[in-house]
């Protein structure tokens, strides 16, 4: 191997060590300078010196652009992330209570609640602690465009219970109440419709036996 290889071949193995660059640069030129005795290989030595520089300003430059894209790809991932978030605040929200004999409510949800316990609820049983043969119902809607033809149905095991009129929602938020009677024993089913799309389904486990 010629002096000019060898000594480019130390630079190039050394120059991706940052804190080298321009150490090994100048000892590399200084070195073969010195050892070309002729103004070609002189020649040579510095273009080969001007294309390893050029090469690495191509690369960082490349990198930069890479980095880039990786901040912008992130971005862009925070701000899907926060209109995910924005749009899982403003559900539909159903809450459902018994409504005691003496016109008292629960103070307990009965919607998605796993620990409740439904059973006999006419006779005061389970987690009822009293008796009961109604359920108020409360559903709110956000305010959003798309909720424009939103309708509400509570289904026992066999029939329709109660069907609500059509609300609209695409320009303020509405929130409706209502009160179902004869409950306690029929599991209950309530749906929010929009333009007959199922937008939310909730269910109520009410069970009873002699």
């Amino acid at each position: 191997m010629s002096n000019v290889n060898f000594y480019l071949f130390i630079y190039i193995k050394t120059f991706r060590f940052a804190f080298m660059k321009k150490l090994t640069l100048i000892i590399f030129i200084v070195l073969m300078l010195t050892n070309c005795n002729s103004t070609e290989n002189q020649k040579v030595i510095l273009q080969s010196v001007s294309n390893i520089k050029s090469d690495s300003i191509i690369k960082e430059h490349v990198t930069k652009i890479d980095t880039q894209r990786v901040n912008k790809k992130e971005e862009s991932i925070d701000v899907e992330k926060t209109k995910s978030s924005n749009s899982s605040s403003k559900k539909i929200n159903i809450k459902a209570f018994l409504v005691y004999q003496n016109g008292d409510l629960s103070k307990f949800n009965l919607i998605d609640n796993l620990s409740l316990n439904l059973w006999n609820t006419t006779r005061g049983e389970g987690s009822a602690g009293l008796i009961s043969f109604q359920t108020k119902v409360i559903v709110e809607i956000p305010k959003n465009p798309d909720y424009n033809y939103i309708e509400i149905m509570v289904n026992g095991s066999n029939s329709l219970i109660y069907r609500s009129e059509v609300f609209d929602a695409s320009l303020e938020s509405v929130k409706t109440e209502f009160i179902l009677d004869q409950t306690g024993c029929d599991n209950l089913k309530i749906l929010v419709f929009q333009k007959g799309y199922t937008q939310v389904k909730k269910n109520i486990p009410f069970k009873c036996s002699e």
